[in-house]
């Protein structure tokens, strides 16, 4: 920790200087907006059909 003196000047609240600004009071962070029904459905079969190579890898592992 730094020790600071009397009547020093406290570091910018926003500690990136070429950031993003910080957001008024009451205002949250943006949310992103939602994927389409469609899209979201393929994304969860991804998900789906990777979990079950990953499981029959690690079941085939385990039987070897």
């Amino acid at each position: 920790m730094v020790e600071r003196y009397d009547g020093e000047q406290l570091p910018p609240a926003h500690p990136v200087m070429d950031g993003r600004p910080p957001l008024p009071d009451g205002l949250g962070v943006p949310q992103p907006t939602p994927l389409p029904p469609r899209e979201l459905r393929r994304y969860r079969l991804v998900a789906v059909v990777a979990a079950i190579v990953v499981l029959a890898a690690i079941v085939l592992g385990a039987l070897r």
